[in-house]
């Protein structure tokens, strides 16, 4: 009776199943472990901490709604540059570099 689950782990652990299943059946092992390790992926890991532009954008959405709909634009550069220097590290021109770059245009 214990056999059955060592011969299952055996099975999914093995670095190539091909050679206890053969290589329809092992290749098909492979490709359901590649699935699982999507899907882990997928679920496990929060996408804010893969990609940061969703949690800056997290940020300016929360940080947006009490503003007055006239001054929206400069609101959102505010929550970008104050994402960027006090949350995560964005790539962006930010207060300090436009500066710079206007400067440069002008």
């Amino acid at each position: 009776l214990l056999s059955i689950p060592v011969l299952l782990l055996s099975i999914l652990l093995a670095p190539d199943p091909s050679v206890l299943l053969g290589s329809d059946l092992g290749r098909l092992v492979v490709i359901a472990r590649s699935i699982g390790k999507i899907f882990t992926f997928m679920f496990a890991i929060p996408v804010t901490s893969v990609h940061p532009q969703f949690d800056a954008l997290e940020h300016v959405m929360k940080n947006l709604r009490d503003s007055a709909p006239n001054d929206r634009l400069d609101r959102v550069i505010d929550l970008v540059d104050d994402y960027g220097w006090n949350r995560g590290f964005l790539i962006n021109v930010g207060d300090v570099k436009g500066k710079v770059v206007e400067d440069a245009l002008q």
